[in-house]
């Protein structure tokens, strides 16, 4: 096993992640396969996670304005979000101070189902200025 498997990853709150393991997959990115390594992990909330190594490799670009990631120089790219049925807005300021959790308040469209959710600021708090620690 790789020396990284031995190590552990730490989630946002500082709390330990143990590696079990690593595994070569290959992903298709419309009709783009790209093989990575991933790490298996105990106890991940999501089934995936793409980090900053996969972003670099790939060539990532996101832009939050046209809500698009392409990879590769945008020879691919893909729709981050199509609609607002995955999108959460707050429904008041919130702080985080770093290396903790907390509950944020969120208004819930109607149409909204379950599963995976982009969580932005209130509209009438887009023109504010946040500080991120």
């Amino acid at each position: 096993m790789p020396a990284l498997c031995n190590k552990n990853l730490f989630t946002a709150d500082g709390q330990p992640m143990k590696v079990c393991g690593t595994i070569s997959l290959s992903i298709n990115i419309k009709g783009l396969i790209v093989p990575l390594t991933f790490h298996v992990l105990e106890r991940l909330t999501h089934n995936l996670i793409l980090g900053i190594n996969f972003l670099s490799q790939t060539k990532a670009n996101i832009d939050l304005a046209t809500r698009t990631v392409t990879f590769y120089d945008e020879l691919v790219g893909l729709d981050i979000a199509k609609s607002n049925a995955t999108l959460l807005r707050t429904t008041d300021a919130v702080l985080v101070p770093p290396r903790s959790e907390a509950l944020v308040p969120v208004a819930v469209p109607s149409d909204f189902g379950s599963g995976l959710a982009i969580v932005e600021p209130a509209v009438n708090l887009n023109k504010k200025t946040f500080s991120f620690g």
